[in-house]
C-alpha cells in the first residue's frame, strides 16, 4: 500500500491579515510601554503641546470616575486613535495617528481643576500669594489698610471733614471751619508736646506678622512714641515755632493713672511757660481684628509710606469740667482741613469723645494718634514730619 499524504493549503490572504493585526498590536503595546515610561519619568508637557481639545470629554471626569474607566492612558489612546486595547476588534476600524506623550497625573490634574482655562501666569500668581500668606506657628498677620478720611467720605461727598461723634452733642463742622480760633499764635513757646502713653511702640520695618505674646510697649524713648515727638519738635523748631517736649513716661511703671500723671506735667509746664497755647498729646492707635490680625494704616505720600493719623478731641460729656472743648474741636477741624489740602489721605476722621483727656488745659489741646501698633516707627516719623510742617505753615498763615 502506498503512503498517503495530506495536502496543506496556505491561504496567503489570511496570513497577510494576521501579520498586519499582529504588527498593529505590537505597535500599540510599544506605545503603551512608551507612555508608561514617560509617565514614570514625570515628563510634563505644555497645554499647547498636549492638545487639550483631543481629550476634552475626559477633563470633566473626577479621579474616581477615571479609575472606573480602567486606565486613563488607555482611555486617551482610545479617544485619540479609536483603538480600545481591551477590544482588539477596534484595530480594524482605526488608523494610528502621531500622538504626543502626556503624564497621567497631569491629565488628572486638569480633570479635577475648577477652571482649566486659567492662564499659567495667574496660576503662578496665586501660588506666590499662597506662599506669602504662610506665617510661622503662633504668629498673626499684619495687614495694611487705607483708613483715610478721604476714603471714608467717598469721591462724591460734599463734606470736607469726617467727624466720628461719640458724644450727645450736635456739631456743625462747617461753622467750626469758618470760625476764628481763640489761639494766640504769636506766643513763644507756643507748643507743648507730651506723651500720656509714652511707652506705646511700633512694629519693626519689614514685618508682615507678629507674636501676640510680645508687648506693644517699649520703655526706650528711641523706639516708642517719644521718638515721634522728637521729629515734631525738630520740624517745628526748624520752621520757627517755639516748642517744648516733655519725654516723661507717664504710663510707666503703672498704666493706671497715666492721664493724671500727664496732667501734672502739663500744669507744671504751663506754670513755667504761660505762653503755651497748644498741647499735642502724641499717641499711637491699636487696631486688632477678631482673628488676631493687626492692622496698619498707611498712605503713600510723595513716594514714601506714611502712617495715617487721627485727631482725638475730648469733651465734658462724661461729666468732667471742660470749658474749652469746642475751642479744641475748632482747632482740630481747621488743622485737619489744612493738612488734607497739603497731604491728601494722610488724616483719618476726627474722633470726638465723651472723655476729657486733659483737653481743658488750653484752647488748642488735642490728642494726635500717629499710626497704629502695626505701623513701623519710620512710617510714623515720616507722618510726624508732615504733620509738623503743616502745623507750622498754618501758624504762619493765620
Amino acid at each position: 500500500m502506498g503512503k498517503r499524504y495530506r495536502a496543506i493549503v496556505i491561504d496567503g490572504k489570511r496570513v497577510f491579515v494576521r501579520i498586519i493585526i499582529f504588527s498593529i498590536i505590537s505597535v500599540i503595546f510599544i506605545l503603551i510601554a512608551a507612555l508608561i515610561y514617560l509617565s514614570d519619568k514625570s515628563i510634563f508637557i505644555s497645554k499647547e503641546e498636549f492638545a487639550i481639545n483631543t481629550v476634552s470629554e475626559y477633563l470633566t471626569l473626577t479621579e474616581s470616575e477615571a479609575k472606573e474607566n480602567k486606565n486613563i492612558i488607555s482611555e486617551c489612546i482610545k479617544y485619540i486613535t479609536g483603538i480600545d486595547i481591551y477590544d482588539l476588534r477596534s484595530v480594524y476600524m482605526s488608523e494610528i495617528p502621531i500622538i504626543k506623550a502626556a503624564n497621567e497625573s497631569y491629565i488628572l490634574k486638569l480633570a479635577n481643576s475648577e477652571n482649566s482655562t486659567k492662564s499659567e501666569n495667574s496660576v503662578d500668581k496665586d501660588s506666590n500669594s499662597a506662599e506669602k500668606t504662610i506665617i510661622p506657628e503662633n504668629m498673626k498677620p499684619i495687614k495694611s489698610i487705607d483708613s483715610s478720611q478721604k476714603t471714608a467720605l467717598g469721591k462724591n461727598s460734599s463734606s470736607k471733614i469726617l467727624l466720628k461723634n461719640e458724644t450727645s452733642y450736635s456739631i456743625n463742622v462747617n461753622d467750626m471751619l469758618n470760625s476764628k480760633l481763640n489761639i494766640d499764635f504769636m506766643q513763644n513757646p507756643l507748643v507743648l508736646i507730651v506723651h500720656t502713653h509714652a511707652t506705646e511702640s511700633y512694629s519693626k520695618d519689614g514685618e508682615t506678622y507678629y507674636d501676640p505674646s510680645v508687648s506693644d510697649r517699649n520703655q526706650d524713648i528711641n523706639e516708642n512714641v517719644v521718638s515721634v515727638g522728637d521729629v515734631m519738635e525738630r520740624v517745628l523748631k526748624e520752621n520757627g515755632i517755639g516748642v517744648l517736649h516733655d519725654k516723661t513716661l507717664h504710663d510707666y511703671p503703672s498704666y493706671n493713672g497715666s492721664y493724671a500723671n500727664s496732667l501734672k506735667s502739663v500744669e507744671n509746664y504751663k506754670q513755667q511757660y504761660p505762653s503755651i497755647q497748644i498741647v499735642l498729646d502724641i499717641h499711637r492707635d491699636a487696631i486688632i481684628y477678631d482673628d488676631g490680625t493687626k492692622v496698619k494704616v498707611t498712605k503713600d505720600i510723595d513716594g514714601k509710606t506714611a502712617a495715617q493719623m487721627m485727631l482725638v478731641v475730648g469733651t465734658n460729656d462724661g461729666g468732667l469740667e471742660h470749658p474749652f472743648w469746642r475751642e479744641n474741636l475748632k482747632f482740630a477741624v481747621q488743622l485737619q482741613n489744612f493738612i488734607e489740602k497739603k497731604y491728601s489721605g494722610l488724616m483719618r476722621g476726627i474722633n470726638l469723645r465723651k472723655e476729657r483727656f486733659n483737653g481743658h488745659t488750653t484752647n488748642g489741646s488735642i490728642i494726635v494718634e500717629v499710626g497704629t501698633s502695626g505701623n513701623t516707627l519710620s512710617e510714623s516719623k515720616y507722618s510726624a514730619e508732615l504733620f509738623a510742617k503743616s502745623l507750622a505753615e498754618m501758624v504762619h498763615s493765620t
